[in-house]
Parts: C-alpha cells; sequence; structure tokens
C-alpha cells in the first residue's frame, strides 16, 4: 500500500496522511499548510465481468489524515490534485469528455471546469495566487498522432485561457507549462518534434 506522507525536515518528523479504506493515496503538492494529491476512495465492480476497477480521486489534507477532503467532481469518473496556492487546487477530472483541467476551492462542489473549446486533454500542473498553468492538446486527443501538446494559461475560467504556444522559439512545436510563481514567470519543456511517448525525447 502507497501512502501520502507529509515530512517538516526529518525523516522521524513525517505524518501519514492516509485516510483508512482507501487502498493508496499520494501527496502531489504542497503550500502553506495544504497538501493535495490523489487516493483511490472510489471502487466500481463491473457486474458483467465480476472485476474491480480502481479511480483516483483528487484530495487535500491539512496536515493530518483525519482531514481530508474529497475533491472529486460529480459527473466524472477519476481526478488527481497536482497544484495549490494555499487555498485554491488544481488538477484534472476524466470522464467521457476526455481529461479537464478543473480549478478548486476547497471543496468538490466548488469545482470550475477551466477546459476550454478547441483542446484535448487539458491538466493543471501548477498555480500562483490567481493564475493556473499546465497543458492541452489541440489536433486530437494526449498524445495521439499528430496532435501537439500547447502550454497553457488560465485566470479562474475557462473563457480566460492563454495559450502560451505562442511564445515559445521558432521552431518548438509542443510545450507543457510545469511551474509558475508569485510575479507570474512560467517555467516550461518544449519539443522540437511532437512525441508519442510520455517521456521526453532527447531534443526537448
Amino acid at each position: 500500500t502507497e501512502h501520502a506522507i507529509l515530512w517538516s525536515g526529518s525523516a522521524n518528523s513525517y505524518v501519514d496522511l492516509h485516510a483508512g479504506g482507501a487502498t493508496y493515496s499520494r501527496g502531489r503538492a504542497i503550500k502553506g499548510n495544504e497538501q493535495v494529491g490523489e487516493t483511490d476512495l472510489y471502487v466500481d465492480t463491473d457486474p458483467d465481468a465480476g472485476s474491480i476497477s480502481v479511480y483516483s480521486q483528487a484530495v487535500l489534507w491539512h496536515g493530518t489524515a483525519a482531514s481530508m477532503v474529497n475533491l472529486h467532481p460529480a459527473g466524472f469518473t477519476s481526478s488527481r490534485a497536482l497544484a495549490t496556492n494555499g487555498t485554491q487546487e488544481g488538477g484534472w477530472a476524466y470522464g467521457t469528455s476526455g481529461t479537464h483541467a478543473m480549478l478548486w476551492s476547497g471543496s468538490a462542489a466548488s469545482f470550475i471546469d477551466l477546459h476550454p473549446a478547441g483542446y484535448f486533454d487539458t491538466r493543471v500542473t501548477a498555480m500562483s495566487a490567481t493564475l493556473q498553468v499546465g497543458d492541452g492538446w489541440v489536433g486530437g486527443n494526449a498524445h495521439a498522432p499528430g496532435a501537439h501538446r500547447q502550454a497553457l494559461a488560465w485566470i479562474g475560467s475557462a473563457a480566460s485561457v492563454i495559450d502560451m504556444n505562442v511564445y515559445a522559439p521558432i521552431g518548438y512545436t509542443d510545450a507543457g507549462a510545469t511551474g509558475i510563481d508569485a510575479a507570474g514567470n512560467v517555467v516550461a519543456d518544449g519539443l522540437k518534434r511532437a512525441t508519442s511517448a510520455d517521456d521526453m525525447p532527447a531534443e526537448a
């Protein structure tokens, strides 16, 4: 069993954030007294096949396992929280229309679907106090032949999306934003060709 763990500067300081009833939990990001990640709280049994499917659900903690809040939005199959600014959480949720970038404010009901029209498989990977950054795809689903990854930024709504690939150096066709600071500076990885693999190729 994999447990989300919180440390405060030493091995002996660890706090086990894993809540009872879950097979695994994973911490993804931290800011102040807020930690985010996912756990497999939802287990679905297929009555026809007799199989069990485990789906991740986005969660947040405030320093203890007992403080865990389930962020999973209604209408989606699975979700993960990948970023926090201390009061809001960002990540993605997957459903029948693919992966959608998500923004929460401390509860499942607070979710804002950031997925903009014309993009596929979007997600939030980092946040500042006012901005969310991540990536999405154009021309097809993630890693599909001919599809390209775009570094994206939002200001709290799907309509506010900014495609940052237009600012990439000449020759770079794909990018994904991975971090943002308080001043709004964004870091990303870039590609000079499309790739169907998850790992960055040598020319990244």
